[in-house]
């Protein structure tokens, strides 16, 4: 593997900070001290040790799991936010969280937990908590569905002998959240109190296991030392065991500390499992190749990524799957592609909506190129149904999706007519252009608008300075990207509205040196989704002589309430 990191300097602060979440797992798989060194032999270390755990388990049967040490939640914070939350931000807050879990079970001591959030939190500044406004059973269900669960919830989780996998259901088929199992050379036992009996027993009742469900601790202990009569030693998982559980029965029965062997078992696949694993690939393999022509759907019959996964899933159970074994992932373009989880989404693009694309432009009968927004890093943004574009694009572009790549081949009657350009289009002129959709923003609401500023009257201000009113959890603005925004002008003395965009579309407003003085100083910074005010002395908004079309007199403030709808271009440097 080779890694240039020159490149480090030039990604966005958002995508560092996702690489920051994957290297802090690394600090918990080994026992390396990788905060003594310097980056980039902290990067070689933990492609090292990923390198290394793959090359051990290619068919990642067992010990491969320990690199999602942190993504169950992690995947399923990316699901219930649409993604608000990227990869790596979800992992710091799924390493806390299984942290957390582990010392609730028992596994790992407080100063462990503390450790986590040192790394995390403190070394690599990352947020470790999740959004208030997620339901806590949504995010049980999408763990329970990730695509990395073995069967029911599957955690991989800190112990006494490092990180492990810990399987809540794979052995015996129980659900309920308080159980144990012996496993004896005829008999399979399962234990668990009064609440979740009936639910035992049907649950392994094609195990053939013998339940016993009891009302008090003391009663479910003197149960599982009873199963163990007769033993002269019992192996005791001692990857999924707490200290206080291990004294416990240590005091009634020798204990031997084994490894997990639930992992080994897994691996071993009875015919009936391959005849069920064969029948499953083969509905997946011939519902893609049934919902394939789908895929090449025109602008004027244009299907979603849901539609995508919604006949998927059909087909498949059509062809005899009981289920899905996990969410079906659906991503189109190159910006969908990438995310390693996308969740599919339905909404397509309509007029109204601002569309922010990069694409390059041909003609249609020789290819000869004569623009390309990519040359310049500089996507470009069309309000559609406004006629800022020519036809073809207004009428091509309704339908498409965010992330999406599409070619339209417009005739001319769509393009400029009759009317030649320049050397390169002429008379009648038929264009292509191959186009990739950036960002979509639907028109705004104008019932969303700011009334008032949210911060104090403003008179004599000498520098602009700035007040989030709403933190945003997209994208961070950087300085000379431009930002797309909606925006209401106050008087600084009285309060006064004085114009708002919010009855119109939004506005691209470059955060580059050259640009409205108070944007340039007071944007940078924000993230998508935010609304901050700020307050703009006359040197960095219109000058001594206020804006009198504006009604801004004469050595006024200005104050400008900003909702932050997208960002795009390259940042300064």
């Amino acid at each position: 593997m080779i890694c240039d990191l020159d490149a480090l300097a030039t990604m966005p602060e958002r995508e560092t900070r996702c690489g920051l979440g994957e290297m802090s797992k690394y600090h918990f798989l080994t026992g390396d001290d990788l905060l003594a060194m310097p980056l980039d032999q902290r990067i070689a270390r933990c492609v090292e040790i990923k390198a290394e755990v793959v090359a051990s388990d290619e068919r990642e049967g067992g010990r491969r799991a320990l690199l999602n040490y942190g993504h169950t939640l992690a995947h399923a914070l990316e699901i219930a936010t649409d993604h608000d939350i990227a990869h790596g931000e979800a992992v710091a807050i799924g390493l806390i969280f299984a942290a957390e879990l582990a010392h609730e079970l028992g596994r790992i001591d407080g100063a462990r937990v503390d450790e986590h959030r040192r790394i995390v939190a403190g070394e690599y500044g990352l947020r470790i908590t999740p959004p208030e406004r997620l339901d806590v059973d949504d995010l049980m269900a999408l763990m329970a569905r990730d695509k990395k669960a073995l069967d029911g919830l599957t955690f991989v989780l800190d112990g006494p002998g490092g990180v492990d996998v810990v399987d809540v259901r794979w052995l015996t088929g129980f659900t309920g959240s308080n159980g144990w199992a012996v496993v004896r050379r005829d008999e399979l036992i399962v234990g668990t109190d009064g609440r979740y009996g009936e639910r035992a027993r049907a649950e392994t009742a094609s195990a053939g296991a013998t339940v016993f469900a009891e009302t008090t601790r003391l009663g479910l202990h003197e149960r599982l030392v009873a199963s163990l009569a007769g033993a002269t030693s019992v192996g005791l998982d001692a990857t999924t065991t707490s200290q206080a559980e291990w004294t416990r029965l240590a005091a009634d029965i020798r204990l031997e500390p084994i490894a997990s062997i639930v992992a080994e078992q897994r691996q071993i696949k009875d015919d009936a499992e391959i005849e069920r694993m064969t029948a499953a690939a083969a509905a997946a393999d011939a519902a893609l190749v049934e919902v394939e022509p789908m895929l090449f759907a025109t602008v004027d019959s244009p299907l979603t990524e849901a539609d995508i996964r919604d006949e998927l899933e059909y087909r498949m159970r059509r062809l005899g799957a009981d289920d899905r074994s996990y969410e079906t992932i659906v991503a189109s373009g190159p910006d969908h592609a990438a995310r390693p989880h996308h969740d599919a989404t339905r909404r397509t693009i309509v007029e109204g909506d601002t569309v922010i694309v990069d694409y390059v432009g041909v003609r249609t009968r020789d290819g000869v190129e004569f623009d390309n927004s990519y040359d310049r890093f500089e996507p470009f943004p069309v309000v559609l149904g406004e006629g800022g574009v020519i036809p073809g694009w207004d009428q091509g572009l309704v339908g498409a999706q965010t992330g999406a790549r599409i070619r339209l081949d417009i005739p001319s009657e769509l393009a400029y007519g009759a009317e030649a350009r320049d050397d390169i289009i002429g008379e009648n002129e038929a264009l292509t252009f191959l186009i990739d959709v950036r960002a979509v923003i639907q028109p705004p609401d104008a019932a969303n608008a700011p009334t008032e500023p949210g911060v104090p009257a403003s008179e004599g201000a000498t520098e602009t300075t700035f007040t989030d009113l709403v933190d945003g959890e997209g994208d961070e603005l950087q300085a000379g990207q431009t930002a797309v925004i909606n925006y209401v002008l106050f008087r600084g003395d009285n309060q006064v509205s004085l114009e708002s965009s919010w009855e119109s579309a939004p506005v691209p407003v470059p955060t580059a040196e050259g640009g409205f003085p108070g944007f340039v100083k007071g944007l940078p910074g924000m993230k998508v989704g935010g609304r901050r005010a700020i307050v703009i002395p006359p040197a960095d908004a219109f000058g001594p002589d206020g804006n009198p079309q504006l009604g801004l007199p004469a050595g006024s403030d200005l104050i400008i309430v900003v909702d932050l709808l997208g960002v795009y271009g390259q940042p300064e440097g």
